[in-house]
């Protein structure tokens, strides 16, 4: 009789000890699964999709002989996402008409599903940062303008040698539906 207490005993306390184990194994996934992703999270992994896409094209299409960089991330001093794309191609030195042909061309591809008119950016916009399907109607009206100032995208152009750490960089900095004529040039020596 002692014996089958003991051995009763034993098994209620084995089985107390593997059920923590058995949780703790499965916390890390779990606590993913029950954090929540907001629209923001949604918008900033969409906008990096569609950089990586426009910086394909830019080869498919020739306009580019390296694989360019792209990405985007907020910046939280400024209060505005940065999205970007750098180039470095080797046969040509950066300049400032290129820079600004090539903001163009990716500002073009970026938007090229989107219903065009004069408020193609903030609808591209708006489409990245909310949720598919009904239910958008609570969010604020002014979002879209809002987008449109707080999304800055630059594109960078590199000097033709990648090991040249003070060549020339040319970049071209502006809200998604500036003008190649209004974006703000930096040029470093």
């Amino acid at each position: 009789m002692a014996t089958l207490r003991f051995l009763l005993c034993s098994l209620i306390l084995m089985a107390s000890l593997h059920a923590p184990a058995a949780r703790a194994a499965g916390t890390g996934v779990t606590w993913l699964m029950n954090e929540p992703v907001t629209l923001f999270d949604l918008g900033m992994f969409r906008l990096e999709q569609d950089l990586d896409r426009a910086a394909r094209w830019l080869m498919e299409m020739g306009y580019a002989a390296e694989e360019p960089i792209s990405g985007a991330y907020y910046d939280w001093r400024q209060r505005r996402i940065i999205a970007y794309v750098s180039i470095r191609d080797p046969y040509n030195e950066p300049a400032e008409p290129a820079c600004r042909e090539t903001y163009e061309r990716i500002a073009r591809e970026i938007v090229r599903g989107t219903p065009q008119g004069s408020r193609t950016a903030q609808i591209y916009l708006e489409n990245l940062f909310l949720h598919e399907g009904p239910g958008n109607f609570g969010r604020p009206r002014s979002l879209g303008p809002e987008l449109v100032d707080s999304v800055r995208f630059e594109i960078t152009l590199l000097p033709s040698n990648a090991t040249d750490l003070g060549g020339r960089r040319v970049r071209c900095a502006g809200r998604l539906d500036s003008k190649p004529e209004k974006l703000l040039l930096t040029v470093t020596n």
